[in-house]
């Protein structure tokens, strides 16, 4: 047989990027098409909340079954399909109480995507030293990046109800890519969520990652819902605003390419306290500096405060989960710290932006300085090893 055209890593970039592409119009465009169905600060916030909500009840029910099947394209292909369903079906409802549920539906359909492929990365990096982690999920922050601009050009050429339609057309991109991907078996594993929770949250590693990167991913919550409005109150640009987005997300983008030799030198729980000092500086500046050029020297940082802590979480993931058990732990960890502590910050965002407007990015400093703490003095105290 001959060697395959496209390399796992090539066939796994591709995935990466097809699924970052609907992120690419959802974070930063989402709160517009809530504001256009008539949602205000403080709704917009609980939207977000409700969202995050559904999303840590139902994720870890598709890991235990992704774990229970053994592999991973068939309940990716499943969920995107109806992930696709769901945003369509924003086009047929009117009226608050109807698209807060197709909020929770659609949330339910779309949340285990990206755990569930970090997951299939991790499965086929460790049979493949070609597969980098990092280098892999890079190519998702490049399509983020590329998409965004696009998006926005897009929309000032048509009604902000597009938008959920271009989400659904980019997780449609997903598709035909999971036909060309490897998908490793796995052992099955039986039983229950509570058996699977109490497996992974029982294993201090595991249970200590999820506090650490729950403060640190937890600390965006108040830029993703008022980031872009902070900037547009102080006078900046619509092209200005995209720009600063741009920069994150590109200073993201090197720390994953250079991330393998970094891990490898300074380990997870250093690059955490890393990610909890940047958040530190970036938030408690974020509220006092409006000059662009002093902007993206704090957009940089995101390189620390999402970048680092994001790799962080999966080199514990990969160390530390039970191998039967990692659908199940990688939808935990986007479920309970991401989703459910993403949720209750997203809901209380929107209380503190509507008290104290920018000053309120301080609340989300304090989460860094205790995403230090809980890395040097929490998970730092335990083993990265699978449990016995």
């Amino acid at each position: 047989m001959g060697t395959p055209v496209l390399g796992n890593s090539v066939r796994l970039s591709l995935l990466s990027a097809a699924i970052f592409v609907s992120p690419a119009v959802f974070i930063p465009f989402w709160p517009v098409f809530l504001d256009h169905r008539g949602f205000d600060a403080t709704m917009i916030g609980g939207a977000f909340a409700i969202g995050n909500f559904v999303r840590a009840l139902l994720m870890p029910a598709a890991g235990v079954l992704a774990d229970r099947f053994g592999r991973l394209r068939l309940p990716l292909a499943v969920i995107c399909a109806s992930a696709i369903l769901s945003l369509l079906g924003f086009g047929l409802v009117e009226g608050l109480l109807a698209t807060l549920i197709l909020i929770g539906i659609m949330n339910a359909m779309w949340g285990p995507i990206i755990p569930l492929s970090d997951v299939l990365t991790l499965r086929v990096a460790a049979t493949d030293a070609m597969v980098d982690y990092g280098r892999v999920r890079l190519w998702g922050s490049i399509a983020f990046l590329a998409t965004g601009p696009l998006a926005g050009w897009f929309l000032t050429r048509t009604a902000p109800d597009a938008i959920p339609v271009l989400c659904a057309a980019g997780i449609a991109l997903v598709l035909p890519i999971l036909l060309l991907v490897p998908d490793p078996p796995a052992p099955r594993r039986s039983g229950s969520l509570v058996a699977a929770a109490k497996a992974v949250f029982g294993h201090p590693p595991l249970a200590w990652m999820f506090l650490v990167a729950g403060l640190a991913q937890g600390s965006h919550m108040m830029l993703y819902g008022f980031g872009s409005l902070t900037w547009s109150q102080a006078g900046l640009s619509s092209v200005t605003i995209g720009a600063l987005w741009a920069v994150g997300v590109a200073a993201e983008i090197v720390l994953f390419w250079v991330g393998r030799p970094i891990l490898r030198r300074l380990g997870p729980v250093v690059l955490f306290q890393w990610a909890g000092l940047a958040a530190l500086v970036r938030w408690s500046l974020f509220p006092l500096v409006t000059d662009p050029a002093l902007l993206v020297v704090l957009q940089v940082l995101h390189a620390g405060t999402f970048g680092a802590s994001h790799l962080a979480a999966i080199e514990v993931l990969r160390a530390a989960s039970p191998p039967d058990r990692a659908a199940s732990a990688a939808t935990l960890y986007a479920a309970v710290p991401i989703a459910f502590g993403g949720g209750l910050l997203a809901l209380g965002s929107g209380w503190l932006f509507e008290w104290a407007g920018p000053h309120a990015f301080w609340a989300m400093a304090v989460l860094g300085a205790v995403t230090v703490v809980s890395a040097r003095y929490g998970l730092g105290s335990t083993q990265l090893t699978p449990p016995r």
